[in-house]
C-alpha cells in the first residue's frame, strides 16, 4: 500500500464521515450521542480556517489508489494550567481498520511525521495524542518507539523547534 497523504478539502467531509462511521460505528454512543452532520460541520469549518491560515489546525486524509484508508484532525491553542507552552492536540486519527496490521503501523508512523513537521512549522513546542479505544496499547507503543511519554492513554512530546 502506497497511500498519498494531503490536506483535507470540502470534498473530502462526506467521505471522512461515511468512513468513520464504518470503522468506529457506534463505539461511543454510551458516552456522548455521535451526530455525523455535526461532526460533518465541524469538519468542513476546520477545514475552512485551515485553508485560510494553514498552521491554525491540521486535516488531512491519506489515499490509496483514490480509497479513503485514513485521516487525522490536529488543534492547536492548548495548554495545561501549569504551563503556558501551547500543545497540538490529535483530535482524531482513523485508519481502515481492515487494512493489515503493517498498513495500519505505517499509516500511524506517516501521521506522526505529519504533525510532528506541522507543529514545528508551526512553532508549537508539545505534542499530544491520545486514544479512546479499549485497545490502545499498540497505538501508544508506536509513539513510545518515536519518543513520545505516555501517560494514562495519552502520548505526549516536547518538540524541538527548529526556528
Amino acid at each position: 500500500m502506497i497511500a498519498t497523504w494531503t490536506r483535507a478539502q470540502g470534498t473530502d467531509v462526506m467521505d471522512m464521515v461515511e468512513f468513520s462511521e464504518q470503522m468506529f460505528g457506534t463505539e461511543l454512543n454510551d458516552i456522548y450521542t455521535v451526530d455525523a452532520h455535526h461532526g460533518a460541520c465541524e469538519l468542513t469549518l476546520g477545514i475552512v480556517r485551515q485553508f485560510y491560515n494553514p498552521t491554525s489546525e491540521l486535516i488531512m486524509t491519506a489515499r490509496d489508489q483514490g480509497q479513503l484508508v485514513a485521516w487525522l484532525w490536529v488543534v492547536r491553542g492548548q495548554y495545561t494550567p501549569w504551563s503556558s507552552d501551547e500543545i497540538a492536540s490529535v483530535n482524531m486519527l482513523h485508519l481502515d481498520l481492515t487494512r493489515p496490521v503493517r498498513d495500519r503501523i505505517r499509516l500511524v508512523e506517516q501521521a506522526i511525521d505529519i504533525w510532528e513537521v506541522w507543529a514545528d512549522v508551526a512553532g508549537i513546542p508539545v505534542i499530544s495524542s491520545a486514544s479512546v479505544r479499549e485497545d490502545s496499547a499498540g497505538f501508544l507503543r508506536i509513539h513510545q518507539r518515536r519518543g513520545y511519554k505516555i501517560y494514562g492513554s495519552v502520548a505526549y512530546k516536547r518538540l524541538e523547534l527548529s526556528r
